[in-house]
């Protein structure tokens, strides 16, 4: 009996970069080169993957190649770390997990960044790279080469807000059926009723 193929495996078939999905070759963590990357998924509809092993080859024809990452890089990716030294550039903190797939033999590292839970993440923080600016929101658009940018279109920068006022109606909309209404508020709600007649 065959296994399922997972969201893993597909994206490693498919070796196609997506405004959801990002490859890097492997490489140890450095969040200088990261930040940029984390902050732009984190305000992506779903959030996105970036994954560490695929080289890109610069051919037209076979543009990345599955190659998997070293040991060596691999043990530079500590959870705790990594949250560490994202949270000071990013207001709200940035959700994410650490997945190791193994495809073909070789180890692949996925790192699933979470869309934002409420508000959209805004950078708090210049990097050294001097690519990444405080006060910016970062995006990676659908329109064009998928790459990690400044949100710079208005079609974007309208995406992010939908997303955000619609998350903003559902939470009220929960907050309103959960809440409870107690006796003292039906007695107060009968008096201004009453006291409306007179």
């Amino acid at each position: 009996m065959r296994a399922e193929k997972t969201i893993f495996d597909q994206i490693l078939e498919g070796l196609a970069e997506t405004h959801r999905i990002d490859f890097k070759e492997s490489c140890p963590w450095n969040v200088q080169t990261f930040v940029k990357d984390f902050l732009a998924f984190s305000n992506v509809e779903e959030g996105g993957y970036i994954v560490i092993g695929v080289k890109e080859t610069g051919n037209v024809n076979n543009p990345f190649i599955a190659e998997g990452i070293t040991i060596e890089h691999m043990a530079t990716y500590n959870y705790d770390i990594m949250k560490d030294q994202i949270a000071p550039y990013a207001d709200p903190h940035v959700n994410f997990t650490l997945i190791i797939n193994q495809w073909n033999g070789k180890d692949f590292l996925f790192i699933k960044i979470e869309e934002f839970d409420d508000i959209p993440i805004i950078c708090i923080r210049n990097n050294q790279n001097g690519d990444v600016h405080e006060g910016s929101i970062y995006f990676r658009s659908q329109k064009g080469r998928p790459n990690s940018k400044n949100v710079s279109s208005s079609y974007d920068l309208r995406d992010i807000l939908e997303r955000a006022s619609y998350k903003f109606s559902q939470r009220r909309s929960k907050y309103e059926q959960s809440r409870v209404v107690e006796p003292m508020d039906l007695d107060k709600e009968k008096f201004d009723k009453e006291r409306g007649l007179l």
